[in-house]
Order: structure tokens, then C-alpha cells, then sequence
């Protein structure tokens, strides 16, 4: 259910164009899901359903073709409105037994997204201490 609830708000954002229209397609489609934040955070309620909303977001970005930076704004997004919380990008990093196509190329269009959010875990802690 979750990756079909994702798939629906995903495809409602057409990516054709040239590379101005693609970007600007993906800052809509970035503002979709925050403007749709309530209804994701209902339905991606536990982490496995974030996960599975993590992997159609790669199974998206491959059959669009890897349009530079989508991954990693959808990412952004997902975890910024609260709608991914940070374990399910660490079980999504580490799933790979999972048959969604394009794991590769997406760890390596998040990997500054990755990056940051161990960067901020370990400030927090930090923090804490």
C-alpha cells in the first residue's frame, strides 16, 4: 500500500522537458508531498512502510532516468516533513535483498543526503552529551 500511495502523489508531476523544466517538475513534485505531508504520515505509519515508500521512490527515479538531483530532493523532503524518520533510510541503505531496480545509482545520487543525516545524528548526540 505504501509504495502505491507514493507512486500516485509521484506520478501526479510530469518530468518531461529539457533540464530547466525537469528540475523545476521536481521542485513540484517536492512541494506535492509536502502539501500531501497529513495523508503520507497516516499511511507510511511504521518503518517498513517507510521503507517501502523509500524503495518506489528509487523504483520512480529509475524509470524516470536519473534525473539529476530528484533522488536526493525527494529524500530531503520525505525526512524534512517527518514522513521518513531516519531508521528507515538506515534499513533502506542496508536492504539488499530488495528486487526494486536502480539501488546502485540511488545510493549514489543520496549518498550526500546519507551523509548528512549521519552527520546530524552524531551532532545531536553531541549535543545530548
Amino acid at each position: 500500500m505504501a509504495r502505491h500511495v507514493i507512486r500516485a502523489l509521484l506520478d501526479m508531476t510530469q518530468l518531461g522537458g529539457d533540464e530547466d523544466e525537469k528540475a523545476k517538475n521536481i521542485k513540484t513534485m517536492a512541494a506535492e508531498l509536502q502539501r500531501r505531508k497529513g495523508l503520507l504520515k497516516k499511511q507510511l505509519c511504521d518503518v517498513r512502510r517507510q521503507t517501502n515508500c523509500l524503495f518506489e521512490v528509487q523504483r520512480f527515479c529509475h524509470d524516470a532516468g536519473w534525473p539529476q538531483g530528484m533522488a536526493k530532493k525527494l529524500f530531503y523532503r520525505l525526512y524534512e516533513d517527518e514522513v521518513v524518520v531516519e531508521d528507515a533510510y538506515n534499513v533502506w541503505r542496508e536492504d539488499t535483498d530488495d528486487p526494486t531496480p536502480g539501488k546502485t545509482k540511488a545510493l549514489v545520487q543520496v549518498n550526500e543526503f546519507l551523509t548528512w543525516l549521519e552527520t546530524a545524528e552524531d551532532d545531536e548526540d553531541d549535543d545530548e552529551d
